[in-house]
């Protein structure tokens, strides 16, 4: 029995095709299995997230946001995913509170970006950095110390503001604007 099976699969790899197959497989289609399968791997895990239902899931994408970034809020739009220039997502008419009893700062669209591996769910989503790019940002003077207390904070991951104009009412209702506000906030070893 033990022969049979040997000359069986001795036949099978002496066929001619198997032969023939042999002449095919060299260096080059071997690096473009490779390649081929790296590339579709990467595809993948860069087009998961768009399948995502984030419509049904706000509370939770609002309790990742607190959790990592600690800003409480509030989405009244949509939330999009986007590829390019790098995986995020898009989020429409969100209400931002640094401080949990604080008045709402409204702002337009923010992007969240995500890393490119590691979500092979919605519930291990994991965010990168929270961005506000053009907005025009109205933010209430009384709330000047919670704002520099949460920018101090620790234990939150990055920040960016870029190209914002900012601008508030005084007491005499006069609007002050900070135009091209740019703001990084990132931590190194537990520094500002």
């Amino acid at each position: 029995m033990k022969n049979s099976a040997i000359k069986i699969v001795h036949s099978i790899f002496s066929n001619k095709k198997i032969k023939d197959l042999k002449k095919y497989i060299n260096l080059k289609t071997i690096l473009f299995g490779i390649t081929l399968i790296f590339f579709s791997n990467f595809t993948y895990f860069l087009a998961k997230p768009y399948f995502y239902n984030y419509s049904l899931n706000v509370k939770k994408v609002e309790n990742k946001i607190l959790k990592e970034f600690k800003i409480y809020t509030k989405i009244n739009g949509n939330i999009s995913y986007k590829i390019l220039p790098s995986p995020r997502l898009k989020i429409e008419k969100i209400s931002l509170n640094f401080a949990k009893n604080n008045k709402a700062i409204k702002i337009d669209e923010i992007n969240i970006l995500i890393p490119i591996f590691h979500n092979q769910n919605f519930e291990n989503l994991n965010f990168k950095k929270f961005q506000v790019l053009k907005q025009s940002i109205e933010i209430n003077s009384k709330n000047f110390k919670d704002y520099f207390l949460f920018f101090t904070e620790l234990n939150k991951k990055e920040i960016v503001f870029k190209k914002c104009n900012l601008f508030f009412l005084d007491d005499q209702k006069n609007k002050v604007v900070f135009e091209n506000f740019n703001l990084n906030e990132t931590f190194k070893n537990n520094i500002h």
